[in-house]
């Protein structure tokens, strides 16, 4: 029955707001439907109890309250949330004190107070108030009816018999049944709270180390940017200056050729920034990946690169299923790896190489990529990651290169690992997931 009704409050979702009440909303439906179907079983043992003790009176108010309930259930599959849960208070309040005055107190009809009292304020959110007050208003007013007229309304007052005492005994154990239910709800509900406010104190303290983390790297790099900036235009100015002093032909070619290179290397950490900002705000876009392709054009992109002439390079690619991920994030991974082993090649060593390995599978692809250039020393190891972290002062990069592969493969959910020895190689293994599933589920 439990998941018949789950099932029913699903179909009704479109009648429900998508906002922070929707799950509680949930909950009070459901609530209302199993008091509902309770109430209904509790009338029909009543409608056949009051036939055996041929008490016909009941009898039609039974029925009538069966209809009423069976009616707030046609509320529901309509939408009417807030009118089916005040129907049921009000018929329930209505039966019992109609009941109250034919069967009199001897019946037991006053234990089914408790429960209905109860489920005013479960049935209806704080914000639902005029709901609340008028049942309230109108089960305080049947109570204090029946109770200073001490039940002497009814006709029936001196009635005793064994169905009295099946009825008082029936009436006392819904009673008993519905206050356990309500406990179970608010039990269940403050489990839930308490579940749901520990997720938020997770999320928080996940939030605020974020923050820290950023704040950090937001100061850093703003230090870090305004002096990195600014030393390639100072550099760029002097140059110029001299320059406009300069008659020999050999020495202004000299000066321009060292004005390009700080021209160069303000656009590398110019791209290098802009790197970091795309992939921050940028979301995922899964695409197949052709590894091939996509080396040679940033082979092709780096071919300037000094050093890059020297550098013999090897790539394997050994393909055993297509592969899917951010060919964007992937491209800024490769380039900023590729990069790193050209810019940092061993010239004194008779060939300077470089091999690329990529396995893929159904699962991830695992690329490796191994030089045998200067190296990186144990000491540096941990800190490579770091934002404006340079392990060597061979090469003046931005110190970001490492850190924007970093934070990339944490956005396709990549792992980096580097091994490395001063002065003989360095070998970086990635891992990435195959998310070839997400984009067929995606084209279909």
């Amino acid at each position: 029955m439990k998941k018949n009704l789950q099932r029913m409050i699903l179909h009704l979702r479109k009648y429900l707001l998508l906002n922070r009440e929707l799950r509680n909303e949930y909950k009070r439906i459901f609530l209302t439907m199993q008091v509902t179907i309770i109430a209904i079983i509790a009338c029909i043992s009543f409608t056949f109890l009051d036939l055996l003790d041929k008490f016909y009176t009941s009898i039609l108010l039974d029925i009538s309250t069966i209809v009423a309930l069976s009616f707030s259930f046609f509320l529901i599959s309509k939408g009417h949330f807030n009118y089916s849960k005040f129907l049921v208070i009000l018929f329930s309040c209505f039966s019992l004190l109609i009941n109250g005055c034919i069967e009199g107190r001897q019946a037991g009809n006053e234990f089914l107070w408790f429960p209905t009292l109860g489920a005013i304020f479960l049935f209806f959110s704080p914000k639902e108030k005029w709901f609340i007050t008028l049942s309230c208003l109108f089960a305080l007013i049947s109570i204090v009816f029946l109770e200073t007229t001490g039940y002497a309304n009814s006709p029936n007052a001196n009635r005793l018999s064994s169905f009295v005492l099946v009825n008082y005994l029936i009436c006392f154990s819904i009673s008993i049944f519905m206050i356990c239910v309500f406990i179970y709800y608010l039990i269940k509900a403050n489990t839930d709270s308490e579940k749901k406010l520990e997720r938020l104190n997770q999320t928080l303290l996940k939030r605020n180390e974020n923050l820290k983390k950023t704040n950090h790297e937001l100061d850093s790099f703003v230090y870090k940017a305004s002096h990195d900036l600014r030393a390639p235009l100072t550099s760029l100015l002097g140059l110029i200056e001299i320059s406009k002093r300069e008659t020999d032909p050999d020495t202004l070619k000299k000066f321009l050729t060292l004005q390009e290179k700080s021209i160069q290397k303000l656009d590398r950490y110019i791209v290098d920034i802009l790197n970091i900002s795309r992939n921050a705000r940028m979301e995922l876009q899964y695409e197949p990946v052709h590894f091939l392709e996509m080396l040679e054009q940033i082979f092709n992109q780096l071919q300037y690169i000094e050093n890059c002439p020297r550098v013999k390079k090897t790539i394997t690619v050994n393909e055993n299923s297509l592969f899917v991920s951010d060919i964007l994030r992937l491209n800024v991974v490769l380039s900023n790896l590729i990069s790193n082993s050209i810019r940092y090649a061993d010239l004194s060593k008779p060939e300077s190489c470089i091999f690329i390995t990529i396995n893929i599978t159904a699962e991830q692809a695992e690329l490796t990529i191994w030089d045998n250039g200067i190296g990186i020393g144990e000491e540096h190891l941990r800190k490579v990651f770091n934002m404006f972290y340079r392990g060597t002062e061979i090469n003046s990069g931005s110190g970001l290169g490492l850190y924007i592969v970093k934070e990339t493969l944490q956005k396709i959910k990549g792992t980096i690992t580097i091994r490395s020895e001063d002065r003989k190689y360095t070998e970086v293994k990635v891992l990435l997931p195959n998310y070839r599933n997400e984009q067929s589920a995606k084209d279909q």
